[in-house]
């Protein structure tokens, strides 16, 4: 029996150009329209003639059921006190009556809450209208991952060449137009979880914009929200890019070996404390392609290395 070098999931660059064209997705349907509303809606109020005004415009403060809440320095505090404010040492809050505050100051808070409450109804009309299956599913078909998945494929089909061509005669690299072929096989089935990812995304971030506003934050706040929204939705689109990358190279490899006349091949693992105990039960077990050994006991679930959730482990092709 003669073990062949494995193919390996492709470079961090490739995967990482994968990420990238997902996270245009996220930002075109998501996070673009968003952040596009608080750029029009931009806080463009020219009364900021004192401290206590000039706290309020930039958010470090803000003035909601009769408290003015944030970091209150020591000139605004006396400023509070001075107009019959009274510090509230268990919301750590100045109580004051908003017709105890200056006339530009009650002038500034009115143009406040106009501006929040428009800016907060867009938002969620905005994510009303993202919410529509037929707009979503419109906006992604627009896209495509041809490049990204002929970058994989490339990287793939010329390893298989220098693993295999000193031991049996194969046939050459696929063509270009072969390549593509297979992309766009390949290509719908990521746009079902993109979809699902943007589906999800909707319903909480609506709820978080709400569970905000009810509890008196300013239409600024909408900026750190997005701003968080688009970590996850970062760190969805390398989680993605990555999985698709390690599926399609095993679904590759699979098709090319057995193309040739392989048909079977050794379980490795990656030998760390992060192998799973199921797959390190399968490590250096002799495995067939037409037979995808269990992964999951428990659901019963069959994949070969390298085909499970994010797995690590890689197929060593054996000639017999």
């Amino acid at each position: 029996m003669k073990t062949l070098q494995p193919i390996y999931t492709p470079p961090q660059r490739i995967t990482a150009d994968f990420a990238k064209r997902i996270l245009e997705i996220f930002q075109k349907i998501i996070y673009a329209p968003l952040d596009d509303i608080l750029q029009e809606e931009g806080m463009q109020f020219n009364n900021s003639v004192n401290a206590l005004n000039d706290a309020l415009l930039t958010r470090r403060l803000i003035y909601s059921d009769g408290f003015i809440k944030g970091k209150v320095n020591a000139k605004i505090g006396k400023v509070l006190r001075g107009l019959g404010g009274t510090f509230d040492r268990q919301l750590k809050a100045y109580k004051i009556d908003q017709i105890a505050l200056p006339s530009n100051t009650q002038m500034l808070i009115a143009d406040i809450i106009i501006r929040d409450k428009r800016v907060v109804d867009r938002v969620l009309n905005q994510l009303s209208i993202i919410s529509r299956d037929d707009n979503v599913a419109h906006q992604i078909v627009n896209f495509d991952f041809d490049k990204q998945y002929m970058d994989v494929i490339g990287n793939v089909d010329d390893q298989f060449s220098k693993t295999v061509t000193d031991v049996i005669e194969v046939k050459a690299n696929l063509t270009d137009s072969m390549r593509l072929n297979i992309a766009n096989n390949y290509s719908d089935n990521l746009k079902l979880p993109i979809k699902d990812f943007i589906d999800e995304q909707v319903p909480i971030l609506r709820k978080v914009v709400e569970d905000n506003t009810f509890a008196g934050f300013r239409a600024e706040r909408l900026e750190d929200i997005i701003k968080e929204r688009f970590e996850v939705g970062f760190s969805k689109a390398k989680f993605l890019a990555r999985q698709e990358t390690n599926l399609l190279t095993a679904k590759y490899r699979e098709q090319r070996y057995k193309d040739v006349g392989i048909n079977e091949y050794i379980w490795s693992t990656s030998k760390d404390g992060r192998v799973r105990a199921s797959h390190k039960a399968l490590d250096q077990t002799v495995q067939s392609w037409s037979s995808p050994p269990i992964v999951d006991i428990k659901t019963g679930r069959k994949a070969h290395a390298g085909e499970d959730f994010l797995c690590r482990c890689v197929a060593k092709p054996v000639i017999t």
